[in-house]
């Protein structure tokens, strides 16, 4: 159960740091700062990448394949989020005076890559599982598994070419119903362990009782033996 939470809480900080990046570029267009560097974020280094990951959820695939292809599609991210760091780097080299700035966006890309490397570590160690014919246990604890159209809505926003700043609002809107939703299931799921631990809890007092009583049939027939055996010997 405590593993199950781990890939939520990763989801949610993640989502929350896109949330901030995202409030702290709105600050800057606000202020007039449209000449700094736009927000880095999925979008920036993989155009399509919700589109298509959009495009896998509806394809109804069974649950091994549609992990195959999400675990594809975020390699090739994670490829190109290394292409681009690598660019960051070499820029960094040739502008010195905007270190700051460049490793802010590379800190967000390794942030990024982390989740999503995260992502492809559960997705494997669930197609393990269904590999060996482990179909009973949990699935993969992923975005679409929390918010099924997740995907779809952020598609949707990338295709409205809205401007720079309606754009990070939706996007924040969106995410913050993620976050809402990732606390309604954490909520659940702690609900769900209190009841199985209560469950033990009465599993084991039931059979503490059942021991003492048992414990006690014993004393008692060990006396009804010990009488007898006295009355049989006088």
């Amino acid at each position: 159960m405590i593993k199950t939470f781990k890939p939520l809480n990763t989801i949610k900080t993640q989502k929350q740091g896109e949330i901030n990046l995202n409030n702290d570029r709105i600050k800057q267009l606000d202020g007039g700062t449209t000449s700094s560097r736009p927000a880095m974020n999925i979008a920036a280094v993989m155009p399509d990448y919700d589109q298509k990951m959009a495009a896998i959820d509806q394809k109804n695939l069974d649950e091994k394949n549609e992990l195959t292809e999400k675990n594809a599609l975020n390699n090739q991210l994670i490829s190109a989020i290394d292409s681009k760091i690598a660019q960051l780097e070499n820029e960094k080299k040739s502008n010195p005076a905007n270190s700051d700035a460049i490793n802010k966006d590379i800190q967000t890309l390794q942030n990024i890559k982390s989740q999503k490397q995260g992502e492809v570590n559960a997705n494997n160690e669930r197609i393990k599982q269904l590999d060996g014919g482990v179909t009973a246990t949990r699935s993969a604890i992923t975005i679409s598994s929390i918010m099924p159209d997740y995907d779809q809505k952020m598609a949707a926003i990338e295709k409205k070419n809205l401007d720079e700043k309606n754009e990070l609002t939706e996007k924040n809107a969106l995410n913050n119903q993620l976050i809402s939703a990732i606390d309604s299931k954490i909520a659940q799921l702690e609900n769900e362990k209190n009841q199985i631990l209560q469950m033990q809890m009465r599993l084991i007092k039931t059979f503490k009782l059942y021991k003492i009583s048992n414990l006690r049939n014993k004393e008692r027939s060990m006396q009804t033996m010990n009488v007898s055996n006295n009355l049989t010997v006088v």
